[in-house]
């Protein structure tokens, strides 16, 4: 079977592209090349000032931006003009001359000096790392995170793990993050980033962020959660879980307002890793309202046995709540 080789849009691709002349479809296809790797976002750059300068250069010239046809056009205009205009004949020839020339030179700049260097950064416990661009990154423990040394033209990251992000502002750069299948990409916001083997999860907290894969994209707003599920390609949406269980491993807060007491057990079995049972289904219906802030979980359910008349007692695998249960 013949080997499928990696995209990479050609100039011609790239010319209908800056100058609006392109399906959605294309469109899309190479926005993904270009936020697939920093080298292709610095390859698009480039591009895009090529494209800017001649522009500039064309002037009042009216050049046309269909380059599919550009030595065609310039052949039949030579042809046209061969006997009438020598003046008109040399101008076209290095406006395409230089296309080609500047073209030429762009590929091989891209090939020999725009290799981006990158840092890995592996954390053995909870740290926070400030970017380059100013952006600071809270790390979870055993999360690795890829960036550029430089951020002034590329802001695309690779995350392995979770970490909780609060971006620098900056609308000419986006904030790119490339994890477990799905791309995130923020213009200035603070939000947390959780990849598994099975899906990826973004909760936002403050402005705005895009959770995207081939062919879908989900707008998260403050409060939201957005999950990509690998396996099926399909990403959901929904509010924040108010507990705030999904940030707990940075905030160490979690608020519980009237709620049930199987839900609060799921959630500190999940905050704090360990085993919690109820010895009985009536005890799920009791109720608690209650913030914790920076506790250990033994205070915690100290707490709630407290507060609901129940009894905790340590066993081999966690802890057991026994009680009558809860009049409703």
């Amino acid at each position: 079977m013949e080997k499928k080789q990696p995209y990479h849009p050609d100039h011609e691709a790239l010319a209908r592209y800056f100058s609006q002349e392109i399906s959605a479809e294309e469109r899309r296809t190479i926005e993904e090349w270009r936020d697939s790797s920093p080298e292709h976002l610095d390859s698009f750059v480039t591009y895009q000032t090529i494209w800017a300068d001649l522009g500039t250069l064309s002037g009042a010239r009216d050049l046309t931006t269909d380059t599919s046809m550009a030595w065609q056009k310039v052949q039949a205009k030579k042809v046209e003009h061969d006997n009438h205009n020598n003046v008109t004949i040399q101008w076209w020839w290095k406006v395409a001359a230089a296309l080609v020339l500047i073209s030429s030179m762009a590929f091989l700049y891209q090939s020999l000096f725009s290799q981006t260097e990158e840092i890995t950064y592996s954390a053995k416990q909870i740290e926070t790392l400030r970017l380059p661009d100013g952006s600071d990154i809270t790390l979870n423990a055993n999360a690795t995170l890829t960036y550029p040394e430089h951020m002034d033209k590329s802001r695309v990251l690779t995350l392995e793990g979770e970490a909780y992000f609060e971006v620098t502002h900056n609308p000419t750069n986006p904030f790119v993050i490339n994890t477990g299948g799905a791309t995130i990409t923020v213009l200035g916001t603070s939000f947390n980033v959780k990849s598994m083997s099975d899906r990826v999860e973004v909760q936002v907290e403050t402005g705005r962020v895009s959770l995207a894969s081939p062919g879908q994209e989900a707008l998260l707003t403050a409060g939201m959660k957005g999950v990509y599920l690998t396996k099926d390609q399909q990403i959901s949406s929904d509010t924040s879980d108010p507990t705030g269980q999904g940030l707990f491993w940075k905030t160490r807060k979690l608020t519980f307002e009237g709620e049930a007491l199987e839900s609060v057990i799921q959630t500190l079995k999940t905050a704090y890793g360990i085993t919690i049972t109820l010895e009985n289904d009536r005890l799920s219906t009791c109720r608690l309202s209650a913030v914790f802030e920076e506790e250990n979980l033994q205070t915690v359910l100290q707490v709630i046995s407290l507060s609901l008349n129940l009894e905790v007692t340590q066993t081999e695998d966690g802890y057991l709540i026994k009680g009558a249960g809860c009049d409703m």
